[in-house]
Formats: structure tokens, sequence, C-alpha cells
């Protein structure tokens, strides 16, 4: 497999490991990543409203 969705990318790659939803990796931010103890906290996901509009939602925790 070539190209941004490789799994060998050093970017990409850790997120096809983790289980996240691509909506859910898009929202993610170094500071929902605890390097230390190997954690990644998901807040937020980016959703798409319209055909050319994306909004990015909190999720609910109950």
């Amino acid at each position: 497999m070539s190209g941004i969705l490789n799994p060998t990318n050093p970017v990409i790659g850790p997120f096809f490991h983790t289980g996240l939803r691509i909506s859910e990796s898009v929202g993610l931010t170094i500071n929902d990543i605890e390097f230390s103890r190997i954690k990644i906290h998901v807040k937020y996901q980016l959703q798409r409203k319209r055909k050319n509009q994306t909004d990015l939602h909190l999720f609910k925790v109950n």
C-alpha cells in the first residue's frame, strides 16, 4: 500500500492500531495524547454538516 494511508507512514500508522475512527483521529490534538501512559483521550470528532461544511463536536460522556 502506498500513499498517505499507508500503515507504515509514521504519522498515520499508529491510528491503524488504535481502533479510532477517522473522524475521531482528525479531532485529536497533542494534548489528547498521554505519551507517558500510552493513552489517547478522544474528546472531539469531526463531522460533516453539509457538502462543504464540517464541524468539530464534543463527545457526550454519561
